[in-house]
């Protein structure tokens, strides 16, 4: 997860990622928010939701991550933008 998430950082913002993740690996709104993702994603493999709904998906539950990690939900729609664009 770090390597994929740094991925998409800059190196400065990787490495505060990185020396803060098991923090963020605990914080009760982004443990809830990864879960509900999780979730999501067995929904489809399992048939209960079309594979066609899985971008608008991803790109919600997404931003629901990074709103968590972040702490700023202002930014929500953002993140959620930036994401759908990143497809």
């Amino acid at each position: 997860m770090k390597r994929d998430v740094t991925a998409h950082l800059s190196e400065s913002d990787a490495e505060l990622f990185r020396n803060n993740f098991m923090g963020v690996e605990r914080d009760p709104l982004v443990v809830a928010a990864v879960a509900a993702l999780v979730h999501v994603r067995d929904e489809v493999a399992w048939g209960i939701l079309p594979e066609w709904c899985v971008p608008e998906l991803w790109a919600a539950y997404g931003a629901q991550i990074a709103a968590a990690v972040s702490g700023n939900y202002n930014r929500l729609p953002l993140y959620r933008e930036t994401l759908a664009a990143a497809e």
